[in-house]
């Protein structure tokens, strides 16, 4: 690495760690020049994370329909604190015009919240006075890639029904972003 350029890491289980495979080069848009590096991670350390997901999947599915929303909501707020700075970074990362990078926070936002209200389907399999059954559809780990040029809003888009829906994630983005995101 040469001055000024950052290495980032991946994150497993709570933990950064480097990527197994060579690191990917960053290119700053404004300058062509290279910004640093992202790590690529192995097959084995994709396999690390799908069961990390599984793991998390297994207690995350008890939590109740109630407990998920809040969540969601409490995302929600968080996103709504760091408006300014989230928007900040959008536009120090993807070049774009403040007010864009700004319009695309609150789009994160919107879509956040709605997540959160969405209705999950269920099946009553049986309903007498003495007994109810039910059946609720989890999924268990969900994977995506995400495109690099709308990160906010995209995340939002592949994680966030992801969560409401009682499954865990593995998410990326495509080499081609920064991920400091």
């Amino acid at each position: 690495m040469h001055g000024g350029e950052k290495e980032y890491a991946v994150t497993i289980d709570g933990q950064l760690v480097k990527g197994d495979s060579r690191n990917l080069q960053i290119t700053d848009h404004d300058t062509e020049q290279p910004a640093g590096y992202c790590p690529q991670a192995s097959i084995r350390q994709l396999n690390q994370a799908v069961a990390v997901a599984q793991s998390a999947f297994e207690q995350w599915r008890y939590r109740d329909n109630v407990e998920r929303q809040k969540l969601l909501n409490a995302i929600t707020d968080g996103i709504e604190q760091h408006t300014e700075d989230l928007a900040i970074v959008v536009t120090e990362k993807q070049s774009k015009p403040m007010a864009l990078a700004r319009a695309e926070v609150q789009a994160t936002i919107t879509w956040t919240c709605a997540a959160a209200t969405l209705e999950l389907p269920i099946k009553v399999i049986e309903d007498t006075p003495n007994k109810r059954i039910e059946l609720h559809c989890k999924l268990g780990v969900a994977g995506s890639i995400a495109s690099w040029n709308w990160p906010p809003i995209i995340d939002a888009w592949h994680i966030m029904p992801v969560i409401r829906a009682d499954n865990s994630a593995i998410y990326d983005m495509c080499g081609l972003q920064d991920r400091s995101l």
